[in-house]
């Protein structure tokens, strides 16, 4: 994801039994702004709040979690399961285009 105060945001790969980290980049100063270190292999997908406030991640499907993040304190506010066992997997996370309190 691409946002104008930190630039970009990446999601990363591993291997079963590792954690995938989530690296929110400084752009402009081609450095690394924060690591969030909490979803199992994967980073499904990932996105910034319309206020740039926010950072919300999906876990892939060994995770199957969603993260909201806080940018400048660098902290997780909060976590739930994406998505019943039942239902499938979630492939995608997107905020609402004005709201920093709701996504999908």
């Amino acid at each position: 994801g691409i946002n104008a105060e930190y630039g970009v945001a990446s999601g990363q790969i591993t291997h079963m039994g590792f954690k995938a980290d989530v690296i929110v980049w400084d752009f402009e100063n081609k450095v690394a702004y924060t690591t969030f270190t909490l979803h199992k292999v994967k980073v499904e997908a990932l996105a910034f709040s319309p206020s740039d406030k926010y950072l919300v991640t999906l876990g892939g499907r060994d995770d199957s979690s969603v993260v909201v993040w806080d940018l400048e304190n660098r902290e997780a506010l909060c976590g739930a399961p994406s998505a019943l066992q039942s239902a499938g997997t979630v492939y995608t996370v997107r905020f609402m285009n004005t709201s920093d309190d709701r996504f999908v």
